[in-house]
């Protein structure tokens, strides 16, 4: 008896919920399938493309619930057999759903017209990604420019003029090594350790190339507050091997392509904002 495969949630949004549910009887007609048809419901034909389809989409999922358990025949049998029950299911109610007027309600119509553009929206971004060629050679440029992995802890103030800022700042110069008590007793609230991308972009580039231990940053203004930083503590960590590094690298290098590309294509849409929109503070770089 082959083990059943486990039920695992589908990607697709619009099959997820469908395939929980059990129906006692298909009503499926298997006279003159062709080879392109995986069968035929209610005299409809379902695709044999359309199968394949949701077994890839599945793929993914059965091979992790495979990690710890043997994908022989009879498992892999099971999972194909469930994908197949599936789509019959779901061919089953779509049909239903349609019998009863659903297809035409607004509420579809808004879904459909939002998985569509989704659905586009997904598949640009995939072309994207296919289409960025990074040689080697670039990977390992990137690679020695990276910056080892490190973690900060920082005392962070905030003083309502940059008077005040420069005046605690010039204090702390005269106290080095303070330690948090001293901060505290100043205005100072100590941070959890953050990571790199976690640090204001404007005293990132600073706080990184700093080798002092009593590093205070220039005074910021940020929401309203200028702003303070003391570095406590550091941890670096050693660079990975660059053949461990190498995926994450060349999957940066797309990510970086796309968010470019997303950038270009909203810069330079013409998009004229309603008043609604504009009351939701959209970046002002995509306005007119």
């Amino acid at each position: 008896m082959p083990r059943m495969f486990p039920m695992h949630r589908c990607r697709s949004k619009l099959l997820s919920g469908v395939f929980s549910l059990f129906l006692p009887v298909f009503m499926v007609a298997c006279t003159q399938v062709s080879e392109e048809s995986f069968a035929r419901v209610n005299g409809r034909v379902v695709p044999q493309a359309l199968y394949e389809f949701l077994l890839g989409v599945r793929e993914r999922d059965y091979m992790q619930a495979m990690t710890n358990e043997a994908d022989d025949a009879d498992t892999r049998h099971a999972f194909s057999s469930k994908v197949g029950r599936d789509l019959l299911l779901t061919e089953v109610l779509s049909q239903e759903a349609e019998r009863l007027g659903i297809a035409e309600s607004e509420k579809f119509q808004l879904e459909m017209t939002m998985a569509r553009k989704t659905l586009l929206a997904q598949l640009m971004v995939q072309q994207w990604m296919r289409s960025v060629e990074v040689s080697e050679q670039e990977l390992r440029r990137s690679y020695e420019k990276a910056a080892p992995e490190a973690l900060y802890r920082l005392a962070i103030a905030g003083f309502d003029t940059v008077e005040q800022a420069v005046a605690t700042k010039a204090a702390l110069e005269t106290m080095p090594s303070a330690e948090m008590d001293e901060l505290a007793s100043l205005g100072f609230r100590e941070s959890s350790w953050l990571q790199v991308q976690d640090i204001a972009p404007e005293l990132r580039e600073s706080l990184q190339a700093t080798e002092s231990a009593n590093f205070i940053s220039e005074p910021l203004l940020r929401g309203g507050k200028w702003q303070l930083a003391v570095l406590l503590e550091r941890q670096v960590f050693a660079k990975p091997p660059f053949v461990e590094q190498k995926e994450i690298l060349e999957a940066e290098w797309r990510q970086r392509y796309v968010d470019s590309e997303m950038d270009r294509l909203m810069r330079t849409a013409q998009i004229k904002l309603t008043t609604q929109a504009k009351a939701l503070d959209i970046d002002d770089a995509w306005q007119d």
